[in-house]
C-alpha cells in the first residue's frame, strides 16, 4: 500500500533538485558573465601586491621573515611608488626575473591576508592567476546566488530576479570580480549571513560567529568600504525589526537584540583583525601600532587634518561631505553612475509618492528598505570621505553593494502598481475626484 506520505516527499525532493540544479545555472552564468566581461588591467595596481606574493612562490624567494602577507616586486636597485613597477611585477611572475635580482616590498596598510593564501594556493595550483582569478569569480557568483535565494524566499521572485539580474550586468562588478586584492565576495557575504538570520530566525546564534569571521576576513583583506559591508549585514534583521514595532512587540524585541548581536559580532571581527594589524604595525607594541593607523591610514582617508599630512592629500581632507555626494550622486556629475543613481533615486521617490497619493496608502516598507539601501552603499562615500573624493575611478562600485540592486526593485514593482492603478478607470475617476474636493475644501 502505498503512503500519502510518499508522493509529498518525492515532490519535495524534486523541488529541492530543481532549486540545486536553477542555483547550479545561476552560479555557471554569473561567473562566466563576470570572467568574459572583466577588464583584466582594472586595479592591477593593486592587484601587484598580491602578484607579488605569487612570484615569491613560483621563483622561491624567501618571505619567511614577512609579516605582511601583500608586497610590491621591486628591480634591486630601484626606487619610486610601488606603481611604477607594477608592470614588472606580472613580467617578472609569468617570465621569471628576467635575469634581475628582485627584492619584495612590504605594503603595511593591512593584513594582507589574501596574499597569504593566494601565496599558500599557488603552490599547489596550476596557472595559479588566471585558476585564483576564476575562483573569486565563483566565490562571488556564488554569494550572489545565494542572496537571490534568500531574497525569494522572504520578498519573493522580483526582488531575488532584480539583486541578482542588476549584479550580473554591471560593469563595475564585473571589473572588480577577478581582481586578487579586493575580495569582492567578501563584501557581499555578511549581507546574504544576514538574510540567512531573517529566514532561519531560530537558528541566528549559530551565525553570530559567521559575521565575525566574515567581516574579520574583509578587514584583513583590506578596510575599504567596510562601513557599506557591516551595514549591508544588518540592514535586512533590521528591516525586520522596523516592520514589526507596530505589529508585534515581542518579535520587534527579538529582531531588535538580532541586529544588536549582528552589529557586535561584525564589529568584534573587526576588532580582531584591526588588533592583529595593530600588534604588526606596532612591532609587538599595540598602542603604538594603534596610534600609527589611525594617525597615517585613518584619519588620511576620513576627516584628518590637511596640515598634518602631504599637499597632495589637501584638496580631499578640505572637501566636503557634499562636494563628495556631488562627486557621486548628482545629475551634474562627470560621472554616468552617479548620474544614473540620482534619477533611479527620483524615479523611485517620484513612484512611491504618486502610488501613496493614489492608493491613499504609503508604501513606508519600500520607503525603509530604499533609505536603507542607500545608506549602505553612501556610507562610505559618507564617512571615508578623503579616499571617496580621490577614488572617483573606483569606488562608483558601491552604489552596487545594495543601493542599485535595491532601487531598480522599487521602481519595477511601484511602477507595476501604478500601471496596475492607471488601467482601473474608476478607481483613479475616484481619486481625482476625492483630490479635487479636498484642494476645494482648502480654499
Amino acid at each position: 500500500m502505498t503512503s500519502i506520505a510518499e508522493p509529498l516527499t518525492l515532490k519535495t525532493e524534486r523541488k529541492k533538485l530543481r532549486a540545486v540544479l536553477l542555483a547550479v545555472v545561476m552560479i555557471v552564468l554569473m561567473s562566466t558573465v563576470l570572467w568574459m566581461h572583466a577588464n583584466r588591467l582594472f586595479q592591477n595596481d593593486s592587484e601587484s601586491l598580491v602578484v607579488g606574493m605569487l612570484a615569491a612562490q613560483k621563483y622561491d624567494l624567501d618571505v619567511s621573515s614577512r609579516k605582511y602577507g601583500l608586497g610590491q616586486l621591486y628591480p634591486i636597485g630601484t626606487t619610486g611608488a610601488y606603481s611604477n613597477f607594477v608592470n614588472e611585477t606580472y613580467e617578472a611572475y609569468y617570465h621569471g626575473m628576467l635575469n634581475v635580482p628582485y627584492s619584495l616590498d612590504t605594503y603595511n596598510r593591512q593584513i594582507g591576508l589574501q596574499g597569504w593564501v593566494f601565496y599558500a594556493l599557488s603552490a599547489v595550483v596550476p596557472h595559479a592567476l588566471s585558476a585564483l582569478r576564476l575562483a573569486c569569480c565563483i566565490a562571488l557568483s556564488c554569494v550572489v546566488t545565494g542572496i537571490g535565494f534568500a531574497l525569494f524566499r522572504r520578498f519573493g521572485p522580483l526582488f531575488a530576479a532584480c539583486f541578482y539580474l542588476v549584479t550580473l550586468n554591471c560593469g563595475w562588478v564585473a571589473d572588480f570580480a577577478p581582481n586578487l586584492y579586493w575580495i569582492s565576495f567578501s563584501w557581499y557575504l555578511p549581507m546574504f549571513l544576514g538574510l540567512l538570520c531573517v529566514n532561519h530566525p531560530e537558528k541566528r546564534t549559530l551565525f553570530y560567529p559567521m559575521f565575525a569571521l566574515a567581516v574579520f576576513l574583509k578587514s584583513a583583506c583590506g578596510y575599504e568600504y567596510l562601513t557599506a559591508v557591516m551595514l549591508g549585514a544588518v540592514l535586512f534583521p533590521a528591516l525586520e525589526w522596523l516592520f514589526s514595532v507596530r505589529v508585534d512587540k515581542p518579535l520587534s524585541k527579538r529582531w531588535f537584540f538580532t541586529t544588536f548581536w549582528i552589529g557586535v559580532s561584525c564589529l568584534a571581527g573587526f576588532a580582531a583583525a584591526f588588533s592583529i594589524h595593530a600588534l604588526i604595525r606596532g612591532s609587538g607594541n599595540w598602542l603604538s601600532g594603534v596610534q600609527d593607523i589611525i594617525r597615517n591610514d585613518a584619519l588620511r582617508r576620513t576627516f584628518g587634518n590637511a596640515s598634518e599630512f602631504a599637499a597632495e592629500f589637501t584638496p580631499s581632507l578640505n572637501a566636503s561631505v557634499l562636494d563628495v555626494l556631488g562627486l557621486y550622486f548628482s545629475p551634474a556629475s562627470s560621472s554616468p553612475t552617479a548620474q544614473t543613481m540620482f534619477w533611479l533615486a527620483v524615479a523611485d521617490i517620484l513612484l512611491l509618492a504618486g502610488n501613496g497619493v493614489l492608493r491613499r496608502k504609503f508604501s513606508w516598507k519600500d520607503l525603509a528598505l530604499f533609505l536603507g539601501g542607500w545608506l549602505v552603499s553612501a556610507s562610505w562615500l559618507i564617512l571615508a570621505k578623503a579616499h571617496s573624493f580621490d577614488h572617483t575611478y573606483i569606488n562608483p562600485v558601491l552604489w552596487y553593494l545594495a543601493f542599485a540592486q535595491i532601487a531598480v526593485y522599487i521602481a519595477i514593482k511601484q511602477g507595476l502598481i501604478l500601471i496596475r492603478r492607471l488601467l482601473d478607470y474608476h478607481a483613479v475617476d475616484h481619486t481625482v475626484r476625492r483630490i479635487g474636493r479636498e484642494v476645494y475644501a482648502d480654499l
